[in-house]
This record gives structure tokens, C-alpha cells and sequence, in this order.
């Protein structure tokens, strides 16, 4: 079943794997947030994005 399979592949259960999921969907949530609120004032938050997704992508290849 694909459904386990993709468990076993990133080694997680599926509350783990449920959990990461939702926290990067808020994750998500906030940094859109971010983007319209820099889109409307484009002199605040001037880095916030990049440097979030820099230091979320290392989180997850740490995780892998």
C-alpha cells in the first residue's frame, strides 16, 4: 500500500508524520502572512521570509 509505504521511506509512524505535516502547514499559514503583510509594506519584514525558509529547510534535512 502506498500509504505505508511512504512511512517506511522517511522512517516516521503516521502520528509523526501527521504532526510534522501540520506544523508545516502552520508553518506555512505564518509565512503567508508574512509575505502579504511585506507586500503591503514593503519596508518591514524585509528578510523574515528568506531567512525562515533557509532555516526550515536545514530543519528538515537534518531530519532526513
Amino acid at each position: 500500500m502506498k500509504f505505508s509505504l511512504h512511512l517506511k521511506e522517511v522512517n516516521v509512524t503516521y502520528c509523526e508524520h501527521a504532526l510534522r505535516a501540520i506544523l508545516y502547514s502552520w508553518w506555512s499559514l505564518k509565512l503567508c502572512v508574512v509575505c502579504v503583510v511585506h507586500a503591503c509594506f514593503p519596508f518591514i519584514l524585509t528578510n523574515y521570509f528568506s531567512k525562515s525558509v533557509i532555516k526550515m529547510a536545514q530543519k528538515i534535512k537534518d531530519e532526513s
